[in-house]
């Protein structure tokens, strides 16, 4: 059977090609495929293979690449062939196909200084043993001159995916629930009271009492209001802490904020699901705004990776319900699928840092680097999401607080920090599209009552509601904890035209559905009677007269036929009805004026 023009094998020669040098190729033969070459001589007659071409000290860059290629192509061929490589490079080769590329130091540390010839502390590339030719070398310089290249080794991107069908599936990669995880400082479990405090914040959001600095992020003084008026619960409710009192409330308005314009809808879990969903068809930069410990994103706009961020929505779709998963095997889980959650490209150092001690004129930038990426960025930034998804109500979760007692340069860079489990509840369930409906949230208070004085125009609550207090704090003056007064005064209030005041009696109407006693609906007939009280007219054009002109105003001031075709106002205006200005315009050329 003639196999040499496999799709698979012709894409994965192209970037072999690409990416191993002639050189290398060479050692990659002679080290490891001419063997296996000799003992697999069906691969000669399968695959049109030209023996002579493999023949020598010198075999061509092409046919090597091939010979590579199908190998690699082939399950069963390549496990064979990978049976017989060194342990070394074999447990590197499977760490690299599962976890990416390796970072060359580290490689050296753990293999015991294996991977070069020289035993000098910092060897030359060109040191690196001939066993490890089955990697490419990639090497990412610095323009800072402190900063020693990272090194790392690595293999094309399509070898990487071929492989991952033929190699094991390694062990600890999986999500398996935790039947007891160990202890943590706190536990935040919502159990659907968001679904109570959602329309009091979007509520708050539509009547503008969310303030927001220049850069979009609410006001502290907002956030304090908005959460007394949800009664939302915070992560650290014992932490007085700027970044930590108000978290959860900060998320939730955050998120909030993304949408525009909110339709009004009694489907709250569908809209937090929407939320997220278009959360997913952003660039991504939403959560870059809760590492604040990490400045320069704006200046590293341009190496954001845009699609970072949907790999959140799709590891919380592969939590199980109701089970507790760890964090750590969030990260191992995403690492080895390909999922890539770092933000940014290797390029980003250039802009990125975090600020060190205080150097006399300043803090010091300490700049990150890719090697530090994982830790630092892409670890915080998992975890930020999971904060989120359980601050809209859709995991509970297990954590630490933070330590913000470390000095600058040696502490973590986020709140975040102290995630430790993460469980997926019914809600989430819903949200993340494992399940088709939420059934399971039911009000924790009964609905408020009101009562509607008879002979005053005062609206009294049987108890707090904050999301109907704001609503009535637009149409009237709050006399009292849960009273409230209703004049005209309070009612035209911030009004400037008559659409305002049809908006007013709109939410009267759709917030008070009691039956109405008399004197409530004579005062909603006098609020109309007066809106349309004063009426603007086209049916008259206003001029004002120049009042050095004494010719001109004698004349209007004595012909009897003027006087009759116009209005004389105050300060030399006079009013001209519509009907009248031709004739006026024509009495006037008579006399030598032009109206124009």
């Amino acid at each position: 059977m003639n196999r040499s023009n496999s799709d698979n094998g012709l894409s994965l020669e192209e970037e072999l090609h690409q990416h191993y040098s002639a050189d290398r190729l060479e050692d990659l033969f002679h080290l490891y495929l001419k063997k296996f070459l000799n003992a697999h001589p069906v691969l000669l007659k399968d695959w049109n293979l030209n023996y002579k071409e493999f023949e020598g000290l010198s075999i061509r860059k092409k046919e090597i690449v091939r010979l590579f290629a199908i190998i690699c192509s082939d399950k069963e061929l390549f496990l064979s062939w990978f049976g017989d490589l060194p342990f070394l490079p074999s447990k590197i080769l499977e760490s690299i196909v599962w976890e990416g590329r390796q970072l060359l130091s580290d490689l050296n540390k753990r293999t015991k200084g294996n991977i070069f010839d020289s035993l000098e502390e910092s060897p030359d590339l060109n040191a690196i043993r001939q066993d490890y030719c089955l990697f490419i070398v990639i090497r990412i310089p610095f323009k800072f001159p402190d900063k020693k290249p990272l090194v790392y080794f690595d293999i094309p991107t399509s070898l990487r995916r071929k492989l991952k069908q033929h190699l094991p599936f390694p062990k600890g990669y999986d999500l398996k629930p935790l039947k007891s995880p160990e202890q943590t400082e706190y536990t935040y479990a919502d159990r659907g009271r968001i679904l109570e405090s959602l329309p009091i914040a979007l509520e708050f959001i539509r009547q503008g009492k969310l303030q927001c600095n220049k850069s979009g992020s609410p006001h502290k003084r907002s956030l304090n209001r908005l959460n007394q008026m949800t009664n939302l619960s915070e992560f650290f409710p014992d932490r007085s802490e700027t970044g930590l009192k108000a978290m959860r409330t900060r998320m939730v308005a955050e998120l909030l904020l993304v949408k525009s314009e909110f339709e009004k809808t009694d489907d709250l879990p569908g809209l937090i699901k929407s939320l997220f969903l278009q959360l997913s068809e952003s660039d991504g930069s939403f959560y870059l705004r809760f590492m604040e410990g990490i400045k320069g994103w704006y200046h590293a706009s341009g190496q954001l990776k845009q699609d970072f961020h949907t790999g959140y929505l799709q590891l919380l779709r592969q939590l199980p319900i109701d089970k507790w998963i760890s964090i750590s095997q969030l990260a191992r889980y995403a690492l080895v699928r390909d999922m890539d959650l770092c933000p940014v490209n290797d390029q980003a150092y250039q802009h990125l840092f975090h600020s060190g001690e205080w150097s006399g004129w300043g803090n010091t930038r300490n700049p990150i680097y890719p090697d530090e990426y994982a830790n630092v960025i892409t670890l915080p930034l998992l975890k930020s999401a999971f904060y989120l998804f359980a601050a809209m109500g859709l995991t509970d979760i297990m954590y630490q607080s933070p330590d913000t007692a470390k000095p600058a340069e040696s502490r973590h860079y986020s709140d975040f920090c102290g995630l430790r489990y993460v469980k997926l509840n019914e809600l989430g369930a819903f949200v993340a599209g494992k399940t088709d409906e939420y059934l399971s949230y039911t009000r924790t208070q009964p609905p408020t009552k009101m009562y509607l004085d008879e002979h005053r125009l005062i609206l009294s609550l049987d108890s707090g509601n904050p999301g109907l207090e704001m609503k009535l704090e637009q149409i009237a003056d709050r006399i009292g904890k849960n009273r409230f007064r209703f004049d005209f005064s309070s009612f035209f209030s911030d009004c400037s035209h008559s659409g305002d005041v049809e908006n007013k009696l709109a939410i009267f109407h759709e917030t008070i559905r009691e039956d109405l006693p008399s004197i409530w609906r004579q005062f909603l007939d006098e609020v109309e009677q007066r809106t349309t009280a004063f009426r603007k007219t086209d049916d008259y054009v206003i001029v004002k007269i120049d009042h050095n002109n004494r010719d001109l105003i004698e004349l209007i001031e004595n012909d009897h036929e003027i006087r009759n075709w116009i209005l004389l106002i105050e300060d030399y205006h006079i009013a001209i009805p519509k009907m009248n200005l031709e004739r006026l315009k024509q009495r006037l050329i008579n006399f030598g004026y032009l109206f124009s």
